[in-house]
């Protein structure tokens, strides 16, 4: 979570002591494509581009470094955190991540008069297939428990996606290879879940 950062760790009980260097100077950048081969499903487009942002607000109370990734998985895989403490329950700030991912590409896919004939795009069928990491930096954190779980600032919410989305909108204008595999990757969900609804309300009807 904090690119750069350099431990040595060293074990005074080998004769001579031993000493360990741990240190990622890319951050979670480097660490998204650890999870996303972990998943085992190819990255989309197959050349693995990651979008990377990193960005604080005007008054420095907010700050969030994010990687994020298409793949041809079934399901998206966001993992959040706060102030380096995991919020696996997710919160405001995913919440915030969420809305941005959906509106960044419906707003592309607007733009350029990309909207599939025939099938509706979701939601979750824009979503399918992400993993993100969401390191946020907030001024006063507010979790729903001891555990800090679940992240329940209002306002983070709204700041994440103002912080996002028109990055990772010019992102993918600035990179029409990587959008249009995004959009195509979208579109086939979308018709996959159509599919999959009229093949069930076919069972039903028999």
């Amino acid at each position: 979570l904090h690119h750069g950062l350099e431990i040595i760790f060293t074990d005074e009980t080998a004769a001579p002591s031993v000493p360990h260097r741990f240190v990622h100077e890319r951050g979670i950048a480097e660490w998204l494509p650890a999870l996303v081969a972990g998943r085992g499903k190819p990255p989309i487009p197959p050349s693995g581009a990651v979008f990377y942002l990193e960005k604080k607000d005007d008054d420095a109370k907010l700050g969030l470094e994010l990687a994020l990734q298409w793949t041809e998985a079934s399901d998206d895989l966001i993992k959040s955190h706060v102030n380096s403490v995991p919020t696996p329950d997710g919160g405001t700030h995913d919440a915030g991540l969420r809305a941005a991912i959906v509106k960044a590409v419906r707003n592309y896919i607007s733009t350029h008069s990309l909207d599939p004939k025939g099938v509706t795009l979701t939601a979750e069928d824009i979503r399918e297939g992400v993993v993100a990491v969401l390191s946020t930096f907030v001024h006063d954190p507010q979790f729903q428990s001891q555990t800090k779980n679940r992240l329940n600032n209002p306002e983070v919410a709204g700041q994440v996606e103002a912080m996002v989305r028109p990055a990772l909108e010019n992102y993918l204008n600035s990179n029409p290879n990587w959008a249009q595999a995004v959009v195509a990757r979208t579109v086939i969900a979308a018709r996959a879940r159509e599919a999959s609804r009229a093949a069930k309300e076919g069972i039903n009807r028999k």
